[in-house]
């Protein structure tokens, strides 16, 4: 293939430069500066388009070695973007307490005194790491099998990829900002090593304190301002014993984990409903939607049949991705050495499933089911941790409390929601037996009117939908208001407050 060996250089080149950037992004992550990944990657991804459409217009002899050069270009833009804005941020004398690092050199490789406080944060780090290669694995997993083991031949390996890079834009555009944006806020407000029953008694320098906001309020069931959620960073030059305080903190970490319940709650909610309107009104739909896309060779054949599936697959990717979020957040490192060694078990999991269900009727779509199969084990184990760590005596709201009932079952949708759901699955995928039946053979749907007949199918899942938005308004009113008030009340922007 020419330029082949120059194209890959190139993009190892970019690897690198990309590469250089992680302490400046985990920095300004670190520090709640997160308007900065915006601003940074936006820019440099719309120099990247430029770039390609520039070079493949002027000089479309290069061929892959355009990719290359602008994917270097992007790396390059990304590093002068972070060095600016961290240089800008360390520049600003209104971060409170002050940025720890004030100089670029700072961010530097360096020599650390390994006191015990490091060491536990080093081993935290090691056994993140050692995650990450579990998720890469299962994450790319399928590539990795349809290399090495040809499960399925090259035509259903390229249907493949065009489905599953279709079927992922909700999961990169909407699942991920908030699994990174509410990482970031568990973290802020729960502590790994804090328990319920263990109350820190004495708070050392940079301990952490909490501020309620005034919108804060609704959040915990009361109308007064409470000393809560807005995470600082206070100092404190006493430690003070009196009973009274101990049981301030004791209210104050139990009204803490009430917020991230409410959150948590909230979260799994609304990615469980956007998934459930996926799964029941996607199959139904899916023949259209690649038609339109990429024409026949996609929409006849095994595409819809692996996009009907990835509908199911956006449901239990977008509920894991919570779980994880908060896994990830609030457990100490025993717990999460615990979930890697677990994770090897999945991996193994997942690649028997992927061996034998590629070899049955399923062919392909044994990928999707089989990635299901992992997500659903690592929900579980999201789920129980969760489960164990909101336990309804550790909460002070009392809606959370009522009937003994632990708080996370409020994230099941209603009832009648539910069942206006699985109505409208069933309605549509009649419509679509009745007028789309014959759409393989292309001479008889366009004798029967193939445009009409869509969009009369279109129309009656416009409907279903107009249905499903009413009984979802009716019957989820208070979900509705605390979905508000989790947008409005921008919790990630208030956790940088520091005080």
């Amino acid at each position: 293939m020419p330029n082949y060996e120059s194209s890959v250089a190139f993009f190892a080149i970019a690897t690198l430069l990309e590469l250089a950037c992680e302490p400046m992004w985990i920095f300004c992550h670190a520090h709640f500066l997160v308007g900065g990944r915006v601003l940074v990657e936006g820019a440099s991804l719309l120099v990247r388009c430029i770039v390609t459409v520039v070079l493949v217009v002027v000089v479309p002899e290069w061929g892959l070695n355009i990719f290359g050069i602008a994917a270097c270009v992007y790396a390059s833009c990304l590093i002068v973007g972070w060095i600016s804005y961290v240089r800008y941020q360390q520049s600003l004398t209104t971060h409170v307490p002050p940025l720890p690092v004030t100089t670029l050199a700072g961010l530097a490789p360096s020599t650390l005194t390994i006191d015990a406080e490091t060491k536990k944060v080093v081993l935290l780090t090691f056994s993140f790491t050692k995650q990450s290669f579990l998720k890469q694995f299962l994450t790319e997993g399928e590539r990795y099998v349809m290399t090495l083991f040809a499960v399925i031949d090259f035509g259903q390996q390229g249907v493949f990829d065009v489905v599953s890079n279709l079927g992922s834009l909700v999961a990169r555009f909407l699942f991920q900002p908030i699994e990174e944006s509410y990482y970031l806020f568990f973290t802020s407000i729960l502590s790994r090593d804090e328990t319920h029953e263990s109350i820190p008694q004495e708070h050392s320098q940079n301990s952490i304190q909490l501020q309620q906001p005034p919108t804060r309020a609704t959040w915990l069931g009361t109308n007064q301002e409470q000393p809560l959620a807005g995470v600082g960073v206070a100092e404190h030059t006493h430690t003070d014993t009196h009973p009274d305080s101990r049981q301030g903190q004791s209210n104050t970490f139990a009204q803490r984990k009430a917020l991230a319940a409410r959150a948590l709650v909230t979260l799994l909610k609304f990615v469980g409903i956007l998934g459930l309107v996926f799964v029941c009104f996607g199959p139904s739909y899916t023949t259209i939607l690649l038609d339109m896309y990429g024409g026949q060779a996609i929409s006849i054949g095994i595409g819809p049949a692996l996009l009907s599936w990835y509908c199911l697959y956006v449901l239990v990717l977008g509920i894991n991705g919570i779980t994880e979020c908060f896994l990830l957040a609030s457990a100490d490192r025993n717990t999460i050495e615990a979930y890697n060694r677990l994770m090897v078990g999945f991996s193994v999991v997942y690649l028997a499933a992927s061996l034998t269900l590629t070899r049955t009727r399923l062919q392909a779509a044994g990928f999707i089911v089989a990635n299901c199969l992992n997500m659903c084990l690592r929900i579980a184990y999201g789920l129980r941790h969760a489960l164990q760590y909101f336990a309804p005596r550790t909460l002070t709201h009392p809606q959370a409390t009522a009937h003994n009932t632990h708080p996370l079952y409020q994230a099941v949708p209603s009832f009648w929601l539910l069942c206006t759901l699985v109505a409208s699955g069933l309605v549509t995928q009649v419509s679509h037996a009745l007028l789309l039946s014959g759409e393989d053979d292309e001479a008889a749907a366009v004798s029967r009117g193939l445009y009409v007949a869509r969009a009369e199918h279109v129309l009656v899942g416009v409907c279903m939908l107009l249905v499903t938005a009413v009984v979802f308004a009716v019957t989820e009113k208070r979900f509705i208001n605390d979905l508000k008030q989790l947008w409005r009340g921008s919790l990630t922007a208030d956790v940088s407050k520091i005080e």
